[in-house]
């Protein structure tokens, strides 16, 4: 079997390629055109949700070394009867899932159905407004989406398989960011 590898790039954009997030993703780019501002961290957000729904497999960004085989993670969220993982920030605040590595044991996973059908939130997100990445598409967002999907499971090197709600207060607010929390619309 082995892996393939796949490197989206900017003329990957198109209409067949992300039909859920085609018409956010151009908006964000007819923002930075007008405004200058960098919108590509949402954008990137943006793509890789749509890949993982319908490609699953592992996702990393660029920056990524992979100094071991992945295979065992998908191995552990297989046991733990979990379709889709993620990885704590490894440089950042554990509370929150790396959104830059990602795998799914399966295409369609319903986390990632939540992240690129929810036309609402789509046509939602405040690029002219200074958004910050990681509450709207980011860390932050995805963690808060895991939440609501048993399906899913972060996983830590320190401290293995995170249990959420231990790093999470009740509400859906993260330790230390009560102004943040997420609905599972």
């Amino acid at each position: 079997a082995g892996w393939k590898l796949k490197l989206w790039r900017s003329e990957d954009i198109t209409q067949q390629n992300f039909p859920y997030t085609y018409s956010t993703i151009r908006r964000a780019l007819k923002y930075h055109d007008e405004s200058g501002e960098n919108v590509f961290s949402m954008i990137g957000d943006l793509m890789k949700f749509e890949i993982m729904y319908h490609f699953g497999g592992l996702y990393m960004d660029t920056n990524i070394e992979l100094l071991r085989d992945p295979t065992e993670l998908f191995t552990v969220a297989a046991s733990l009867n979990k379709e889709v993982f993620l990885v704590a920030d490894p440089g950042g605040d554990k509370r929150f899932a790396s959104a830059g590595f990602m795998g799914a044991l399966k295409k369609h996973s319903p986390l990632f159905a939540s992240l690129v059908a929810n036309e609402q939130y789509l046509n939602e997100i405040p690029f002219e407004e200074h958004c910050v990445a990681n509450a709207w598409t980011g860390p932050m967002f995805l963690t808060l989406k895991v939440l609501h999907f048993d399906s899913a499971v972060i996983l830590d090197r320190e401290q293995g398989p995170q249990r959420l709600e231990q790093v999470w207060q009740p509400g859906g607010h993260a330790a230390g960011h009560p102004n943040r929390s997420f609905s599972n619309a």
